[in-house]
This record gives C-alpha cells, sequence and structure tokens, in this order.
C-alpha cells in the first residue's frame, strides 16, 4: 500500500522567517558576506534541521549564486546548478525562490520562478551528507507534458503558460515527486491563437530517474480564429 508523505513545505505563519547563516572562516575584522548579503529563510530548511538554500541579494547581482549549505555548521555543501538566467536574488524581475524537500531530508526540489512558468525546477539527491545528483527538470517535465497532450504539441511551439500548483512526494518502491500544474498555450486568449489547456500530474522516480504516471485532463481546445471546442 502506498503511503503518501506531504511536502515539507508547510504553510506555517512565521516560515519565512530568516535564519543567521554565517560565512565558513570567516576572518576577525573582516565582513561576513555570507551574514549580509545573502538570506536563509526558515521555510528552505530541511525537515531534520540540517540543510537549507540560501540566496543572494541585489548587491550580488552581477555574481549571483543559489547555495545549498549545511545550516548549524555554516558551511556550503555545494552551488545549485542554475543556468545564469536561472539563479534567483532578492528582488529578481519576475523572480521567486520555492523550496520543496523530501519527508527524509534526502532531496529536495529547488523551484525558480518566472512570468510564464518556472525558469527551471532543479531536483537535487544527497547521500551521507553530500550532494549526489542535480538534475535540471523543467526541459523533461516540458517534453513528457508535450508527450501525453498531442495536441499541444501539435501547436508547434513552446508552453506558454505552466502553473506549478502542487509538488508533493510519495513513497511507493522508491521516492517519488509528484508534479502538478495548470497548461495553457495562449494565456492572453488571443483570438487568431491556436490554444490548448489543461491539467497535468506526474511523478519523478527516484531510482528509474524519469518521469512516470503522467496523466493530462484536456480543459479547452481551440483552434484560431473559431470558437472553443
Amino acid at each position: 500500500m502506498a503511503v503518501c508523505l506531504p511536502t515539507a513545505r508547510a504553510q506555517e505563519a512565521g516560515e519565512d522567517e530568516e535564519v543567521p547563516f554565517h560565512g565558513p572562516d570567516v576572518h576577525p575584522g573582516y565582513p561576513d558576506a555570507f551574514l549580509v548579503s545573502y538570506t536563509l529563510r526558515k521555510n528552505t530548511v530541511s525537515p531534520d534541521g540540517k540543510y537549507g538554500v540560501i540566496f543572494p541579494d541585489r548587491t550580488r547581482m552581477d555574481d549571483a549564486t543559489d547555495f545549498l549549505v549545511v545550516v548549524k555548521e555554516s558551511r556550503i555543501l555545494g552551488v545549485i546548478e542554475f543556468g545564469s538566467e536561472d539563479t534567483y536574488f532578492v528582488g529578481k524581475n519576475h523572480g521567486g525562490l520555492n523550496v520543496y524537500w523530501a519527508p527524509n531530508s534526502s532531496a529536495v526540489l529547488v523551484v525558480s520562478e518566472g512570468k510564464w512558468t518556472p525558469r527551471e525546477l532543479m531536483l537535487i539527491e544527497l547521500k551521507d551528507g553530500r550532494i549526489v545528483r542535480q538534475t535540471p527538470l523543467f526541459a523533461p517535465w516540458e517534453k513528457a507534458i508535450h508527450a501525453a497532450a498531442p495536441k499541444a504539441a501539435e501547436l508547434g511551439r513552446a508552453m506558454v503558460e505552466l502553473d506549478l500548483n502542487g509538488v508533493s512526494w510519495k513513497m511507493e518502491k522508491s521516492l517519488l515527486l509528484q508534479l502538478k500544474c495548470d497548461v495553457s498555450t495562449n494565456p492572453k486568449g488571443f483570438s487568431d491563437q491556436s490554444s490548448w489547456s489543461g491539467s497535468v500530474v506526474g511523478a519523478w522516480d527516484i531510482a528509474r530517474h524519469e518521469f512516470t504516471q503522467v496523466k493530462v485532463k484536456q480543459t479547452s481546445f481551440s483552434k484560431g480564429g473559431k470558437g472553443e471546442r
């Protein structure tokens, strides 16, 4: 029998509270760049309290880097391997950062938000206190959606709007990352453009390293210049 595990990102009061993070090996008399220029929020900390995600402010926008850290040891575990356009910093235009930990703290999904779609969905796996793999999931998630929704793929262009509105974890034979989203290829409703919209659910199987169980429910489809079907 499958056991459903809730996301670690519970919507509780104070979850966006900042937690002090001191940089490693700060020399006396010198500024602590990580304390001054980076933010560690309570809602990015893993369920076991060991790990967290830090992101820079505008003073670091020219060399912005997001990090996975060991909280109590003030240690940098590794760079989150976003592309330069995906890295989040405070005040980024149409930007945001959401963090979803597996309940056993063995994996985390870090979402760099964008205007119409996430900029990237980075899955980070950990073992024995170190990062063992980082997988950018946005492109394979979009590919899985196209494969499951031929009418959307027939429009011949990338998804225009993808609203990720559900992230959870489930344990079956292996750990699964479950995603839910609403998708639209014409969110502004231009009458001369064909439009497809629907809801999608799917799961990334950690062990198999692929999307499985992708299901699509079409809510509307219309040809450009014609009414909804």
